[in-house]
């Protein structure tokens, strides 16, 4: 091998540093909840979309997070900046020899001639190669799964078990069975009004008799909640929601109430029910009944009929649970009870059917 070709290829060979050192990255990161390890909250009251309140246990599981972590073995070849400095100092000397080699009388035998032509074979060369060539080799060397705890998260609810319970909202006083999935038998909307534009929220006291021991439950269930869950009771209970805009009406409904029946039942219970017949030439929409009482049990309960057809009679009612006490003021001289037909249009009659007679039992 030629002497400069020799000494080029081993500047060329220093041109690079090269530099090796591990690396990891982060995948993707998995939340795995453990179910088998579910803990209780205490008790709640949820409103579902049904219009129904449930006696719930909300649960929460702890969770774990699983990211893969990659690992690697990295190769770093990058320009050594010593032998770019090296490689203009030898081209620039050699410009500088060379240059002066050839203005000599008899270049051709002039030592500085051949320096210089050595000096830029060399450095040329230095300084390209350092510019060039580099570059980065990633090796994995494996994957390996890293665990941590996370938050707990909500996994699910249980029902709460209970036979009865007691609900108290706004001055209302409303007694309910409570079925084995923890559902109470009297919906919010059995006591606020379906059909009206707003709804409020429930700020509601419960009292349960469960199997665990009594409960006293206070819930507060915001009025959007209460308002998404109005269609799916309507839709439950099979009422007609329907109430098109009253400009689009041709014909308007009229109404012609008939006796207002009550009785008293075993349970115990109060029957109430109110037949009304549409005797105007358009139907009703929106239609119920809403009951005034002396007695807060009975007070503020709602019984909805929907679309009344021209000439259609539609019977109205309401099996309440009632405690034992107010089954004995109920059957006494001083109940007092009237059922206002509603509907929606403000078409309802503006005085309410009030009962006639004292409350008796019915008949077995």
């Amino acid at each position: 091998m030629h002497r400069p070709v020799f000494v080029a290829a081993l500047a060329a060979a220093a041109c690079h540093s090269s530099i090796r050192y591990q690396d990891t990255r982060i995948g993707e990161a998995r939340t795995r909840v453990a179910e088998d390890r579910a803990r209780a909250l205490p008790p709640t009251a949820t409103l579902d979309l049904d219009g129904t309140l449930r006696l719930v246990a909300p649960l929460v599981c702890p969770s774990v997070i699983a990211t893969d972590v990659a690992s690697f073995d990295v190769d770093v070849v990058r320009p050594n900046a010593a032998a770019v400095v090296v490689g203009v100092i030898l081209a620039g000397v050699g410009v500088v020899a060379g240059a002066s080699g050839l203005s000599a009388a008899a270049p051709g035998s002039s030592p500085l001639t051949y320096l210089g032509g050595g000096g830029v074979a060399v450095g040329i060369p230095v300084v390209i190669g350092s510019l060039v060539g580099g570059r980065t080799v990633r090796t994995p060397t494996g994957t390996q799964v890293v665990e941590r705890a996370g938050p707990e998260a909500r996994c699910g609810e249980r029902p709460v078990a209970a036979r009865h319970a007691v609900v108290l909202w706004s001055g209302l006083h409303v007694e309910s069975g409570v079925d084995p999935a923890g559902r109470i038998a009297v919906s919010p909307f059995d006591v606020i009004d379906a059909f009206e534009a707003r709804v409020p929220s429930l700020d509601l006291a419960v009292d349960a008799d469960a199997d665990a021991g009594r409960l006293r439950l206070d819930v507060v269930i915001d009025a959007s909640h209460v308002a998404a869950a109005r269609p799916g009771f309507l839709a439950a209970r099979g009422v007609d929601a329907t109430v098109p805009p009253l400009a689009q009406l041709g014909k308007l409904a009229q109404y012609e109430p008939g006796p207002l029946a009550v009785s008293l039942a075993d349970g115990p219970a109060l029957r109430v029910s109110l037949p009304l017949t549409n005797v105007g030439p358009g139907p009703g929409y929106g239609v119920r009944m809403a009951l005034a009482s002396s007695s807060p049990e009975v007070d503020g309960r709602i019984a909805y009929a929907g679309v009344v057809a021209p000439g259609a009679t539609a019977t109205m009612t309401v099996t309440i649970a009632l405690s034992a006490e107010a089954a004995r003021a109920v059957a006494g001289p001083d109940f007092t009870l009237a059922a206002l037909v509603k509907d929606g249009h403000g078409l309802g009659p503006s005085t309410p059917v009030r009962l006639r007679s004292a409350v008796l039992r019915a008949p077995r």
